[in-house]
Formats: structure tokens, sequence, C-alpha cells
């Protein structure tokens, strides 16, 4: 039997590159889409079949000229820092390119799942922890609520077109290649002696390693009941706190530093997040990658593409 294809777009990106290589392991033909050019090493080296430069449209998905089994929508800005600073563009990014990928499903790939990664930013703040998939949503970021429009957008083409799709809420994902957001942030400040950090430290979050975000993908793309929405949580159920996950860096990267928060909250950042992940669980899948072990495991990637001798305890 061939190998199933399935595109991902924003393959180039964090959570494309890892999914992509999770898809090729598990026996798929990985089709990638991307609008930056690959810069190290090959789309081949994780798992990437055919490669494409070029923004997400309808037009580009169809000149691709296959028929996907599984769209998985990666393309995206996953920074509520730039909603704030260009709102037109995060939608832009994140909208306009899901009904890009919506419509080539509806014209062209009918029987195909389409996995959205979503995120925990569309609950807003939270009233339950851990937040079960049926909390109603209330984002209070322009990145939410443009995350929310293409969930809802997806409803609306499975009630009027029969589309097949998993919105997978991640909460904060993690690991190596990721050079962006607090553990990048923090090991930059940590290795330079800075000391300040960024609000109380009491606040909570869920980190899920990447290669467990993509590991749920893949399953998603498996156990979607055809011509339904299903709606999950991408977590592990545990939370850590900000001052906590910045001690542990710090001990990794053998500073002498101790982390003093200045109190600050940051607009559209809610204090504490937790997933409830009972529905993925009932899937079978659970997250495998602890999260000391993850944090280990970046601070030695930091230091490799930083050129850092200290070694990690």
């Amino acid at each position: 039997m061939t190998n199933p294809n399935v595109i991902i777009t924003g393959a180039h990106g964090f959570i494309g590159r890892h999914t992509s290589r999770v898809f090729e392991r598990e026996g798929w033909r990985v089709v990638g889409v991307d609008q930056t050019p690959w810069r190290q090493g090959t789309p081949a080296d994780w798992g990437i079949a055919q490669w494409h430069v070029g923004e997400v449209t309808t037009e580009v998905l169809t000149s691709l000229n296959i028929c996907p089994a599984a769209v998985v929508h990666c393309a995206g800005s996953g920074s509520v820092g730039f909603s704030y600073v260009e709102p037109a563009k995060d939608f832009r990014y994140n909208v306009e390119t899901t009904i890009n990928a919506l419509e080539f499903i509806r014209l062209y790939a009918p029987n195909a799942v389409l996995i959205i990664p979503s995120s925990a930013a569309v609950y807003g703040l939270a009233g339950k922890l851990p937040t079960p998939t049926n909390h109603p949503t209330n984002p209070v970021s322009p990145y939410g609520v443009h995350k929310l429009i293409t969930e809802m957008l997806c409803r609306s083409y499975q009630r009027n077109f029969g589309l097949t799709a998993v919105i997978i809420r991640f909460f904060s994902v993690f690991g190596e290649g990721q050079r962006k957001l607090l553990l990048w942030d923090a090991c930059r400040k940590i290795s330079s002696g800075q000391s300040e950090f960024f609000g109380s430290g009491n606040e909570t979050r869920d980190f899920l390693h990447v290669e467990d975000a993509a590991a749920l993908i893949q399953l998603a793309a498996i156990q979607a009941p055809r011509g339904e929405i299903n709606v999950i949580n991408g977590g592990t159920g545990q939370s850590a706190t900000v001052r906590a996950i910045i001690e542990e860096l710090v001990k990794l990267l053998t500073c002498e530093l101790i982390p003093v928060f200045n109190g600050q909250t940051r607009t559209g950042d809610p204090p504490h997040y937790l997933a409830d992940i009972s529905e993925p669980l009932r899937w079978g899948w659970s997250p495998s990658v602890k999260l000391q072990d993850g944090l280990r495991r970046y601070v030695e990637w930091w230091q490799r593409v930083n050129g850092s001798r200290t070694s990690v305890r």
C-alpha cells in the first residue's frame, strides 16, 4: 500500500519540523509548505519528501498536485506579543491561511482530516484549573481571538461541508530549536548575568515537549472520527511556576545567580494555565518527556547553538 500523503503547512517552523519527522517515522509521505526558505540542513533531514516555498494559499496547495489523507496547518503566528504589535498581520497569518487550507480541502481533498494546532489562549482567564475543553472561551489577546476564529471556521466547514478536523489547544510547547519565548529569553539573560525577570515568578504554565506535541498531532490524524470536529487540549496536566523553571535553568547553566522578579504583568498573559488532557489520554497518548529532562535537553541545545563551553549539570 502506498504511504498516505500529509501536507504540513509551516513545516519550517518549530512545531512543523518536529511534526514532519514524526509523520515520516510513522510511514507517511510528508509534503512541506512554508513561506520561509530552509536555512540549515535540508527538508529531508526532517522527513520531508516534497518541499515547496510559498505562502499558504489555495492555489499553492492545489499546485502540489496531491490528494492528502491529512493536512496539518502549523503555519501562522505563535506569539501573543506579536499580535499586539501587528494585529492585522497576526490575523492574516492565522485566520486567512486557515480559510485557504479549508477551501483546499473542501474543493480538492474532501476526505482529508485537518489538524489545527490552536492555543490555550482561547480560554483567556480560565476560571477552572485544570481547564477542560468545554470551558467557556473568552480570549483576551488578539492572538487568542484569531485562534478562536480559526476554530469557528472549522466548525462552520464541518457543519456545512462535512469537514473532518481535530483542534488541539496547545498550552506551553517547548523544546530544542525554539528560539523565542520564556526558555530562550531566560537562557540568554542568565548567560549574560542578568538576574531580573518579568512577572512575579508565581505564574504557572503547563509545559509540553515538542516531541510529545508532534506525536499527539500524528495520532489525531488517525483517531479523528470522520465528518466531525474534535477539540482536545495539548498539555501534560501538570503545572510548574515560572520561578521554578528559571531556577532550574540557572542550575543547568551552572550560573551563580539569584533570579529577581519585577512584579510587572504583561497584557493578554493570564497568570495560570493547566490543561485537562482527558481526551488524548483516552486515545492512548500520554506525554513521555519529563519537564526536567526536557529543560536539560533544551539547555544543551542552547549552548551548542550559542557556542557555550559550560557543561550542563
